[in-house]
């Protein structure tokens, strides 16, 4: 008898074994092609493009989700997704409408920096072949008149486009803001739980209907509102294309239905694994995405807290029971994943999800539904109404909410896994003391990053911003930021989306000094970001010959007066220890290299070349002056300008520096402690 039971279970561990080769295989293969397309992608093309999504930028150009309908040069491109830029749009673009256009094209590529978002990875996820931009517009064939229009006068309708459709593009950068500070953003799309809402009314209302008619037909009401609501689940699939949330969610009715069809029970963690196994075979991209996580880790949490049948509750007791196991279960999810948990979002998803689950989301899509049938053109305008007037309540409530509370984020890995396990003991059958102690367990979450770095060293963050510069230095109790990184006419600012959340990611979210090298927009573009974040922020004007003392680390400010440009006239900061010495050469040419070469020691740790790697800096005397042992070349990838060059590339190889580019190996980040060693993002 134990010898069959042991024979079991070894073909039960082996089968599993089997099953999780053959799903790891699959996304190797998938993430292999889709991380390298065919090399005919990259280059000029002329294409037909189907517009997806659509969003307007400050600067008046438009960023457009596509789907290639025909490219005669590159049959790879059919059927591909691209993110395109229209930066001069003569005509105006909707939604549904088909482009005949030249572009040029570019592999998916992102900046990668301590606690930034990848949106490398976010691109290969969501399936994007390319990015690029529209070199010349030859044709548009109009999309046929949709439900839309009606979207668009009414005053939430970005939104509303987002819970009807999945177009997220109308959503203003400030609703953003506000959805991110109350931990909301999951209602902005058509989640898991708007689905299970939306399938639960369309069974009662099925169900009703039903019974007038129970003598002609040929099921039960009840079971006829099963399938009505499977039916309905199909059908919001197919509309929003497969959304994985959708999937999951619509898989869950199914399984659901099926089983009470056939009155059999299953586990239900065996049918949400079997249901995550089945959605990362069918769309293996999902592995990419944080929302594919955190909506199973969600589902889970609540399973286990209500499939358990501990105690009775109440309807309100339930609700306040789901928001206080969420807030637990998902904060070591959140801390490792988009690194953001508002500690007001438990209160601010307690008094919308009821209304946007119930009211808004069904009056949104039976409208949109409804919008194509003649007779019921009326209905379909009152219920957008109707969605749209309590969508404007429930966000009037977000923005009254924002800012109540803290953001708390980029938490160490062992706060996160100390979170997990009182998370998980939380929701465990234990005493009332018990689960006290193990809440305490996730109040190390709300404790600030400490910094690192021990008395008299210091550790220099080169940031990966693009063609531009930034730099974070550490001492043991206080920071400096040189330069802000890039901002663009579009109104993105690396300031805001690296800057600041690389301080947040590498220490306490403080800044004690700011030195601007020099005034060009790729130096001081995020500048306004920074100075919003930190008001009483200290940053005096550069002057040659300023110098400070942190925690044993000396800090000398050298610059050249009468400079002939803004370049030359660049304050370069040169930072040294004991032991260590460190330069930030901002983007000074050769003559200001030769003047300033007397006062910079013979031999450093670590140098940022000058002017991003030009070839009218980094001269032959400089580099063997110097004599770096690591050189950073804060340069986006494939620039225009061609930088780093390849012959001052070859200068510092000869002499035996080790060569790095912020643009190919994300950020860099070096400490005094570890002098021969500097940690790549990428």
């Amino acid at each position: 008898m134990t010898h069959h039971l042991l024979a079991g279970g070894a073909r039960h561990c082996l089968t599993v074994v089997a099953l999780l080769m053959l799903l790891a295989g699959r996304v190797t293969v998938w993430y292999l092609q889709a991380s390298s397309p065919p090399r005919c992608v990259v280059g000029a093309h002329e294409l037909n493009v189907e517009v997806l999504s659509l969003k307007r930028r400050a600067d008046g150009s438009l960023l457009l989700d596509t789907e290639v309908r025909s490219a005669a040069a590159c049959p790879a491109l059919r059927g591909a997704r691209l993110r395109l830029s229209w930066y001069r749009p003569t005509t105006l673009l909707h939604r549904g409408d088909v482009v005949h256009a030249e572009v040029r094209l570019r592999t998916p590529w992102g900046t990668a920096n301590p606690g930034g978002f990848d949106y490398r990875l976010w691109l290969i996820g969501r399936g994007y072949v390319a990015t690029g931009y529209f070199s010349s517009v030859v044709t548009v064939r109009r999309a046929p008149v949709s439900s839309e229009s009606q979207l668009k006068r009414l005053q939430r309708s970005g939104m509303l486009r987002a819970l009807v459709n999945g177009d997220r593009s109308g959503i203003s950068d400030g609703e953003w803001a506000v959805l991110r500070e109350t931990g909301t953003v999951h209602l902005m799309v058509i989640s898991g739980l708007h689905v299970g809402v939306f399938s639960g009314l369309v069974y009662l209302l099925v169900g009703l209907l039903s019974r007038p008619l129970g003598p002609w037909l040929p099921c039960q009401p009840r079971t006829c509102g099963l399938l009505g609501a499977a039916c309905a689940v199909l059908a919001l699939v197919v509309h929003t294309g497969a959304d994985p949330p959708v999937v999951r969610a619509g898989a869950m009715v199914w399984a659901y239905t099926a089983c009470l069809l056939t009155r059999r029970r299953f586990a239900w963690w065996r049918l949400l694994a079997a249901i995550g196994y089945l959605a990362i075979l069918a769309q293996p991209g999902v592995v990419l995405r944080h929302g594919f996580w955190l909506s199973y880790a969600a589902v889970a949490s609540l399973l286990w807290i209500f499939a358990q049948d501990w105690r009775p509750l109440t309807r309100v007791r339930g609700m306040l029971a789901a928001q206080l196991c969420l807030a637990l279960a998902l904060a070591p999810w959140l801390g490792a994943t988009v690194a953001q948990q508002p500690l007001i979002a438990p209160l601010a998803n307690l008094l919308t999800v009821p209304v946007i689950s119930l009211l808004t989301v069904p009056a949104a899509l039976l409208g949109s539904l409804l919008h194509g049938i003649p007779p019921a053109a009326a209905l379909s305008a009152g219920l957008l109404r109707l969605a749209d007037f309590t969508l404007v309540l429930a966000f009037d409530v977000l923005a009254g909410l924002a800012d109540r509370l803290p953001v708390v984020g980029y938490q160490d890995g062992w706060r996160l896994l100390l979170c997990a396990a009182g998370a998980a003991g939380m929701m465990l059958p234990l005493e009332r003391r018990q689960r006290l102690l193990c809440a305490l367990a996730c109040l190390p979450l709300l404790l600030p990053n400490v910094q690192t770095v021990r008395e008299g060293h210091f550790r220099v963050s080169v940031l990966d911003v693009g063609q531009g510069s930034a730099a974070i230095v550490d001492t043991a109790r206080h920071r400096l930021l040189v330069d802000a990184g890039p901002a663009f006419p579009s109104g993105f600012s690396m300031g805001e989306a690296v800057v600041l959340p690389a301080l947040a990611a590498t220490g306490p979210l403080t800044l004690d000094r700011f030195v601007l090298s020099h005034a060009d927009i790729d130096h001081a573009g995020g500048l306004p970001a920074i100075a919003d974040a930190f008001p009483g922020l200290d940053a005096p004007p550069c002057r040659d010959g300023v110098a400070w003392r942190w925690d044993g680390v000396r800090f000398d400010v050298l610059q050249v007066s009468g400079a002939a440009s803004r370049n030359d006239a660049s304050c370069t900061l040169l930072i040294r220890n004991a032991g260590s010495a460190v330069y930030l050469s901002g983007d000074i040419g050769r003559n200001v290299e030769k003047q300033l070469l007397p006062r910079l020691p013979a031999g450093v740790d670590l140098l940022v070349a000058p002017h991003h790697g030009s070839r009218s800096s980094s001269s032959v005397g400089f580099v063997r002056h110097l004599d770096p042992r690591h050189v950073v070349f804060s340069a986006g990838r494939d620039n225009r300008y061609g930088h780093p060059h390849a012959e001052v590339v070859a200068r510092y190889v000869a002499n035996g520096s080790r060569i790095w580019t912020t643009g190919m190996d994300g950020a860099l980040i070096w400490e005094s402690s570890r002098r021969d060693q500097v940690l790549p993002t990428r």
